[in-house]
């Protein structure tokens, strides 16, 4: 369970990781492609539209073309439109500044641009209303002039004429080459034109000697004077003008683009920064997760090791016990079985598999704790083995010792019951020596010659119960793995034949000082004594065979 918990571990450490890393790159491209590439956008449209407003703006000033205003008004007007946008999107405070700054010089570009609009409307104004009328108009005074003196013969009147009007037409191509041009060496030439012109007006007035010629005279001089006074209003308002395009468009226009540009670089810096961060936030990324994952795949492999040797320690100490199990004690159990089924009770069960320690609790832990109690109770089994051929080994060396006391007591029952016959063999045969007419004596020697024939019977009965005592034990030994109970009754019962026959013994040792007492009787006492005695005899064999026939019978038994 630990093992899982680490590893969920590890990967919510490997997931964190990536999605904290994730967000940061994604909030650093949502900067890059809403913000940053928003502001580079709203700037370049900036520059775009200053360019083109000045485009036009240059255009219409040099061209005199008014088709150029309505464009020049169209580009402002989508100037100002991207303002308004940029006003929205750039919060960068000092991106923001150079907007506001940019949005005043607009303005100031724009006021700049419809006052020399107002100059050069008033150019043109001056030029048809003033030049193109009073230039002419003198032409045409001086022509007159020059053919009445002509036709008058006054040459030197038409002379003056012609030179008035030669410099006069010098005059307006100065003027036109102004205006056109727009030299301001040209200037100078006029005025020294116009002072010459005037010199030789003064000189043509001193020889007006007719009203008509001097009408025609001040009429052209008035001309000739109006329009040099228009030439200097178009030349002020032209030095105005060039003064507002000097001071004002030329500086204010490339001031806007150049705060655009700023904006842009700006913008392109900060999204080149923005993209290094975010390339260098991409590798660092990168490194760090190849070091989780590396950290988390070493975690893992280590993880992985003690797991699995966790597991397979102990599979490996149960496969090894199950092996001992399987391959050693349970044959080793199975052999001494059967040669304690066959009577060999000099076996021994040598268990060789062991309890295994272990505290686990998982699943490995409770089948190691079955297997030790397997392995616990086979042990009782080995120990309970060993503790019962010890038992059956006792039993039958207490068996097998009764048995011999028991065949001892009888062998030498035996042998008391073969003295005593001898000893009645010599009663009768001093009986019959002392007199034929102890009949009676003859007789009781005889039934006490039948009654010990009975008692050796009866001794032999007990030899024989021994024998078969001895075989019972025998036969018990094989059977004792069968019936443990048996064998305990049959101790008892041996041991109640064993004190049988010591008691038996101890009878016939009795009977041993009887017959003797009685051949001393027999040889001292009449014949009344020797009666008596041998009812005495009589009745002692014949409690001592009820005796033997008691202790016979559970010897069978």
């Amino acid at each position: 369970m630990a093992g899982y918990l680490i590893a969920i571990a590890l990967l919510v450490i490997v997931g964190w990781v990536a999605i904290s890393r994730i967000n940061t790159i994604g909030t650093t491209v949502h900067d890059l492609a809403d913000n940053l590439a928003s502001d580079q956008y709203v700037a370049e449209q900036i520059v775009t539209q200053v360019l083109l407003t000045r485009f036009y703006a240059n255009k219409f000033i040099r061209d005199h073309d008014a088709a150029y205003l309505p464009q020049f008004e169209a580009e402002f007007a989508n100037l100002q439109t991207v303002l308004a946008q940029a006003e929205t999107q750039i919060t960068q405070p000092e991106r923001a500044e150079l907007l506001a700054t940019i949005k005043t010089k607009a303005e100031l570009y724009e006021e700049t641009f419809l006052t020399i609009n107002s100059l050069i409307a008033a150019r043109d104004e001056t030029i048809d209303d003033v030049l193109d009328v009073q230039g002419p108009l003198a032409q045409e005074k001086l022509a007159q002039l020059h053919r009445l003196a002509y036709e008058d013969d006054r040459l030197f009147i038409a002379y003056r004429t012609s030179q008035i009007g030669e410099k006069f037409e010098q005059m307006r191509l100065l003027a036109f080459k102004y205006l056109q041009e727009g030299e301001p060496q040209l200037i100078p030439q006029f005025n020294e034109s116009y002072d010459e012109l005037l010199t030789s007006l003064e000189m043509l007035d001193s020889q007006m000697d007719t009203s008509e010629r001097r009408q025609l005279a001040a009429e052209a001089r008035l001309s000739i004077e109006q329009y040099t006074q228009g030439f200097a209003n178009i030349q002020s308002g032209y030095d105005q003008q060039n003064e507002l395009i000097d001071e004002q468009l030329d500086v204010v226009g490339p001031e806007i683009r150049q705060d655009a540009t700023e904006i842009a670089e700006s913008v392109n810096a900060d999204f080149e920064a923005a993209n290094q961060a975010t390339e260098r936030l991409v590798t660092q990324t990168v490194e760090l997760l190849g070091g989780v994952i590396l950290v988390a795949v070493i975690v893992a492999v280590g993880l992985g090791v003690v797991l699995t040797r966790s597991v397979t320690k102990p599979l490996h100490q149960v496969t090894k016990m199950a092996d001992l199990v399987a391959n050693q004690d349970l044959p080793q159990l199975a052999t001494e079985m059967t040669a304690l089924s066959q009577g060999d009770l000099t076996r021994k069960l040598t268990l060789v598999s062991e309890v295994m320690d272990t505290k686990r609790t998982d699943e490995l832990g409770q089948l190691c704790r079955a297997f030790n109690i397997i392995i616990s109770r086979l042990q009782v089994v080995g120990t309970a083995f060993d503790e019962m051929t010890g038992s059956l080994n006792q039993l039958v060396r207490e068996v097998l010792d009764n048995a011999l006391l028991l065949s001892a007591a009888s062998h030498q029952l035996s042998d008391t019951a073969s003295q005593v016959s001898e000893a009645t063999q010599q009663i009768a045969t001093s009986a019959h020596e002392q007199n034929n007419s102890v009949s009676q004596a003859n007789g009781a020697a005889v039934q006490i010659s039948q009654a010990i024939r009975q008692i050796a019977l009866s001794a032999e009965d007990g030899a024989e119960g021994a024998s078969q005592a001895e075989k019972l034990a025998t036969e018990g030994t094989a059977l004792v793995n069968a019936n443990i109970a048996g064998m305990t009754i049959i101790k008892s019962k041996v041991g109640r034949s064993a004190q049988r026959v010591q008691e038996m013994g101890e009878r016939s040792a009795q009977i041993s000082l009887i017959l003797d007492t009685i051949q001393g009787i027999a040889s001292q006492t009449n014949l009344l004594a020797l009666n008596a005695a041998i009812e005495a005899a009589r009745a002692e064999v014949k409690m001592i065979e009820v005796k033997i026939s008691q202790g016979a019978k559970p010897g069978h038994g």
